[in-house]
């Protein structure tokens, strides 16, 4: 391995390590998932030139770690995956394509939206909530068990008496999203990048009742351990959570073509918005729970499951001043005056700079005009 090679994968692996401490366990990612998927392909293609020993130090075969230094942890009954990423309707093609020849047929699959949320495990025990859990690195969680509990839509029992873990995704809805922002400017607090971080910030809080202030939400859509469940699909379980009062998404469907799988992605892609909640993609995974057996995991995903990823919207406008805002504590935080425009569901007009670093950062300056 030649010099140049070495030093470029040692720098994309210290940054990518950089990075996932920075969305999993300081929930304030300085990057979009998109950016850091072409980080992670990069550090892919050059490490496919090294040996199988050499390799085993990457970080892309390591789950991302939520957990916080010297916190309450619990062992997963059964290790929490994450999933794979594909951002183009050819890469969706080429995975299905991929299952197709290894299946020896066209796979049967069940089509999911993606919630931009924070993971969560709930176990329950003699059908009583008993704990819950963040994903953690996996294979152990942090306790939340009080803040999960303020949530009204998580239920407290269910119609199950055998061990179960049931697992989904806290998120912010979108209107309580902007609200708690713009409360957070108001009181001089950085504001949430984005839903998920805010739903990552919220449900770690020491106080309960900040955490219910929040008004946080949940979804689920899949089991980790469980005894005696009788379903063998994964929209028969969608069925099965909905029946014990668990929140599902009612927008999953089950397709037996890729141009039905696109077909969806596409509506969603383009009706994002209409929903309550942000979505950053579409989850498709095989139906049937034997042959998810079959196909089976890598070091840190299913392999019958992908996420095909909605690319960030970015839409051009102009700056038309910055305005210096003072708060109640004389802090000054500079504020971006823009020619407004719609992105995202909705219309932006201003923006927080935060700072004289980040002014810099987006080169952004008053032109002068000479006559």
């Amino acid at each position: 391995m030649n010099e140049a090679l070495k030093h470029e994968i040692e720098i994309l692996r210290k940054e990518i390590e950089r990075h996932n401490v920075l969305y999993y366990e300081l929930a304030n990612p300085l990057i979009s998932d998109y950016e850091y998927d072409k980080l992670a392909q990069r550090l892919k293609a050059l490490e496919a030139q090294l040996s199988e020993e050499e390799r085993s130090e990457s970080p892309l075969d390591k789950v991302g770690s939520d957990l916080t230094p010297q916190s309450d942890t619990i062992p997963h009954k059964q290790r929490m995956y994450s999933l794979d990423n594909v951002y183009s309707p050819r890469e969706l093609e080429q995975y299905w394509n991929k299952l197709s020849q290894e299946l020896g047929k066209e796979p049967r699959v069940c089509v999911e939206l993606k919630i931009d949320g924070f993971s969560i495990n709930i176990f329950y025990q003699n059908g009583e909530l008993n704990y819950a859990t963040t994903r953690g690195d996996g294979i152990q969680g942090e306790r939340v068990t009080a803040n999960v509990l303020t949530l009204p839509s998580v239920p407290k029992e269910i119609n199950h008496i055998h061990p179960i873990e049931v697992r989904g995704e806290i998120y912010i809805p979108s209107d309580e999203f902007v609200a708690l922002n713009d409360e957070r400017l108001a009181n001089e607090e950085k504001p949430f990048a984005n839903p998920r971080n805010a739903a990552a910030g919220s449900i770690k809080l020491k106080n309960p009742e900040l955490v219910r202030e929040r008004r946080l939400n949940a979804i689920f859509y899949t089991v980790g351990w469980a005894e005696n469940l009788t379903v063998n699909t994964q929209s028969g379980l969608l069925n099965w959570l909905t029946s014990k009062g668990f929140p599902v998404s009612q927008n999953h469907k089950v397709c037996n073509s890729y141009s039905e799988v696109q077909e969806y992605c596409d509506y969603w892609e383009n009706n994002r918005y209409s929903l309550p909640y942000e979505i950053d993609g579409i989850v498709v995974k095989v139906d049937d729970f034997a042959t998810q057996k079959q196909l089976g995991f890598t070091a840190k995903s299913p392999q019958w499951a992908i996420a095909y990823k909605f690319k960030p919207e970015e839409k051009e406008t102009r700056l038309l001043e910055v305005q210096f805002q003072v708060g109640r504590t004389g802090a000054v935080t500079p504020v971006a005056i823009l020619e407004p425009v719609y992105i995202s569901g909705s219309t932006v007009s201003r923006a927080t700079l935060h700072n004289e670093d980040e002014i810099k950062r987006l080169d952004l300056h008053l032109e002068t005009q000479y006559s």
